[in-house]
């Protein structure tokens, strides 16, 4: 079922849909929330006997009843009533652990399939082997999907085991059953196993994948699970999980509506659902050049959808997982040293090149700014400057670093719009990441690069049309496109329109203003912009003001604090948590994109919101009555007084005792820890108001 989205690809980019009626079966690797479907791969599935018409996904797939459907943090189960078949899930790092549980028959059959694909995949590989006296099928598939088929897809090698002892298996290849075969190949195979079954006695598989070699894959399942019950490894994955979430434990208080504390925590999880390992445990790993690698120095990570998750969640695991945070850092330095410049969106062992700007940049430079570890900061350095076309110890610019049409922004001070499509979106995105480069620049004594990136931070405002009160194209000429309608999505816009990339400045606070013609006028329009969309009411469309579902905007509301009137922070934050997020199979305004709109509401409901390299982590108002949250290694206790869902506004704040005046708090603050006490009012106060307003273009003179 694909209705009311039309497209299966659109609707299944992770495979599961909640309103698709039946389930075709469990795969083992999955990307999450992203707008373009990937992984999928190798399914398996139960079912009560075989025969031809079960090597198809239409022939096993089950009926889907949600009523029979449990999810939480490393578990997962279903029952299908028409079969009477138990299905639960759990998992070590690169071992699938699968229990299924039958009524009583001696025609129990279990499926492997290397073959199956989701909507826009295509397996073009596969090499299978049974061993049916041992209970084992592995092998290797290769396939690519709408991300992972733009640099040739990748190879997952596979060893799936039972504990059980089957009575009988075979194969298949092209939608035919082969009678005694225990071999197959090609793109279209498959593997099925019969067993005595009770309901008493469930049946486990343990599948463990790879991406180096069949070696890795068979000693995955020995070192990760190896002698282990299904329940023991679900106790260790639920274990880890609860471990995870307590480096950002809250407690709210007693007027708070459940659906908020489900939504926190569903957050949180889906905030650390990406990057995911790619290494396997011998620190072996496919990278970028197709050839295995091997590290020691840290476990390389792969699934960067940057775009988005520059924004919110990595600057999330920089706080609670630095030290994760540091082998993300490192595997996008690793992936950056084979052609030169930071990839753009990366998944298995390439780069998709999806979506625009350099937001690697933004990350590796936010993480080290952040005291996060990379490595070698002289190769982080290097790659920055070739990733933003700036030659390094007196060599040629890499082609790399052409990406986007950074030569001819160069060039012209903007990208014109007859010369690049989304023009203004890829100059404000370049923009963010110049100014991160230049962060780094500073930082390591190289003031004459750092002033040169400031300067070019700063070529969105060649685009501010003063009459029309926009960033609005222009051409190679320097004329303006004849066009605007503000509100719809024009070409010269990446996924957005004129008003939600307005508060694309988000580094420049004080220069936006400038632009805007003075705090008033900024304001003024701000609150225009939110007024408009809280006045929205067609839940068929995106508003044409603020846009949740989507990432150039999010940050919008947070920029009241930027200036200094964190009140309106707060109220647009706890609209926007309470209006765009809800506990239902369709609770987000759009994509998660990899935990990017989950994280967002992770940081709104603490009360503090990054902005990317700029150092500080603007206030909204915590949504919380405490918190204990983990912060680049030290822990900041949040104690809120007077906590309520009716006192959304700050009054005070005191980070060990000593007065907060400004509204935000910054990544040395952070670093230290400590405990911060918030005194919350029912009406805007004057907390955080006096702030200064200096434009970039005043301190890079």
């Amino acid at each position: 079922k694909h209705d009311p989205w039309g497209e299966p690809g659109f609707t299944h980019c992770e495979g599961y849909w909640y309103d698709d009626t039946h389930v075709a079966g469990f795969s083992q690797i999955h990307i999450h929330g992203t707008g373009a479907p990937d992984y999928g791969s190798l399914l398996v599935q139960p079912s009560l006997g075989m025969d031809d018409s079960k090597v198809t996904e239409v022939g096993y797939m089950l009926p889907l009843d949600h009523a029979l459907e449990e999810n939480h943090p490393g578990y997962y189960r279903i029952a299908f009533a028409s079969t009477g078949i138990l299905a639960e899930l759990t998992a070590t790092t690169r071992v699938a652990v699968h229990r299924y549980t039958f009524p009583e028959t001696d025609d129990a059959v279990i499926l492997v399939d290397p073959s199956h694909v989701i909507a826009s995949c295509d397996v073009d590989d596969t090499d299978i082997s049974i061993d049916v006296e041992a209970g084992v099928i592995e092998g290797y598939l290769h396939t690519g999907c709408s991300l992972s088929g733009r640099f040739g897809g990748y190879p997952l090698y596979f060893h799936a085991r039972f504990r059980a002892l089957p009575s009988a298996g075979g194969v298949w290849q092209d939608d035919l059953l082969v009678d005694d075969a225990v071999t197959a190949s090609g793109p279209e195979t498959g593997g099925w196993f019969r067993f005595d079954a009770t309901p008493d006695a469930p049946i486990e598989l343990l599948v463990g994948i790879s991406f180096v070699d069949l070696a890795n894959a068979r000693k995955a399942v020995d070192d990760e699970v190896g002698e282990k019950s299904f329940d023991e490894v679900r106790k260790l994955a639920e274990g880890a999980w609860v471990a995870a979430f307590n480096r950002a434990r809250v407690e709210f208080s007693e007027d708070t509506p459940e659906a908020v504390v489900i939504q926190y925590y569903t957050s949180l999880y889906h905030s650390m659902l990406m990057p995911s390992i790619w290494s396997d445990a011998d620190g072996r790993y496919l990278a970028f050049d197709d050839a295995v690698h091997q590290t020691s120095k840290f476990t390389y990570y792969t699934d960067f959808s940057m775009w988005d998750t520059y924004r919110t969640p990595h600057p999330l695991l920089f706080l609670l997982f630095p030290e994760r945070s540091s082998d993300m850092l490192r595997s996008l330095l690793d992936m950056g040293s084979f052609e030169g410049c930071l990839p753009i969106w990366v998944l298995a062992n390439g780069d998709s090149g999806s979506m625009i700007g350099r937001p690697a940049s933004i990350i590796v430079a936010d993480g080290w700014l952040h005291g996060i570890e990379v490595g070698d900061k002289d190769l982080m350095y290097t790659e920055l400057l070739q990733s933003h076309a700036i030659p390094v110890d007196g060599a040629d610019v890499l082609e790399c670093s052409a990406e986007d049409g950074m030569h001819t922004y160069l060039e012209y001070g903007y990208h014109p719009y007859d010369l690049e499509d989304g023009s203004v979106s890829k100059t404000m995105e370049i923009a963010w990441a110049d100014y991160c480069v230049a962060r780094v620049a500073e930082s390591l004594g190289h003031p004459e690069v750092a002033k040169e990136l400031y300067a070019r931070s700063l070529y969105p405002y060649n685009l501010y049309n003063a009459e029309k009160g926009f960033f609005m194209a222009k051409d190679s000429l320097g004329e303006w496109h004849p066009k605007l309608d503000p509100t719809f999505w024009e070409s010269y816009y990446t996924e957005g329109n004129a008003w939600q990339y307005l508060w694309l400045m988000p580094h420049d606070p004080g220069g936006l203003v400038a632009a805007l013609g003075g705090l008033e006028t900024f304001l003024a329009r701000l609150n225009e912009y939110f007024d408009e969309t809280a006045a929205w009411d067609n839940p068929l469309t995106p508003p044409k003001h603020h846009f949740q579902g989507n990432e150039p905007d999010i940050h919008a509301p947070f920029m009241y604090s930027a200036v200094g009137s964190p009140s309106s922070s707060a109220k647009w934050s706890w609209w926007l948590m309470d209006k765009e997020y809800y506990v239902d199979p369709e609770g987000l305004a759009g994509n998660d994109d990899a935990g990017t709109l989950a994280a967002w509401y992770v940081f709104a409901t603490l009360g503090f919101y990054p902005i990317p390299c700029t150092g500080r982590y603007l206030l909204g108002a915590p949504r919380v009555k405490e918190a204990w949250v983990s912060t680049l290694g030290k822990t900041l206790h949040m104690v809120v007084e007077n906590a309520s869902e009716t006192r959304p506004y700050i009054e005070s704040v005191t980070w060990d005792g000593i007065a907060v005046t400004v509204p935000w708090f910054t990544i040395e603050q952070l670093q230290q820890g400590g405990e911060v006490v918030f005194v919350m009012s029912e009406e805007p106060t004057d907390f955080g108001t006096d702030v200064a307003l200096e434009p970039l273009a005043e301190s890079i003179k």
